[in-house]
């Protein structure tokens, strides 16, 4: 595990999204928050070649509210990855998925 995870307090979102937001930063992705209004994603990710995805982060073992549902499910109809994440694991676990290869963006599912 690493140094930094053990310093973190695992049940506070906002640490969740510092520790994945400094981690994709180190991997040269753009973070921006993003403010698009009831249900919108915290994160909006990208990355060269045109990657992009979002991320709602929340709590351990809270899930997406209605509203956060229904505006992930309009954003996969027009194509676009969304993921939840709730935990520093997840977190990792995403990480490892979206760096496997160059195209794993383009197979990872949502639930990582």
């Amino acid at each position: 595990m690493h140094e930094k995870i053990k310093k973190i307090n695992l049940t506070r979102e906002r640490d969740v999204e510092k520790y994945f937001c400094d981690e994709m930063r180190k991997r040269g992705a753009l973070v921006e928050k993003f403010y698009g209004g009831l249900g919108a994603p915290d994160r909006i990710f990208i990355l060269p070649k045109g990657l992009v995805f979002w991320v709602e982060f929340k709590r351990p073992n809270e899930q997406p509210t209605p509203n956060q549902e229904a505006y992930h499910t309009r954003l996969k109809a027009l194509g676009h990855h969304c993921y939840v994440v709730s935990s520093i694991f997840s977190a990792e676990r995403l990480l490892e998925v979206l760096f496997a290869s160059p195209t794993a963006l383009l197979i990872c599912e949502n639930g990582v």
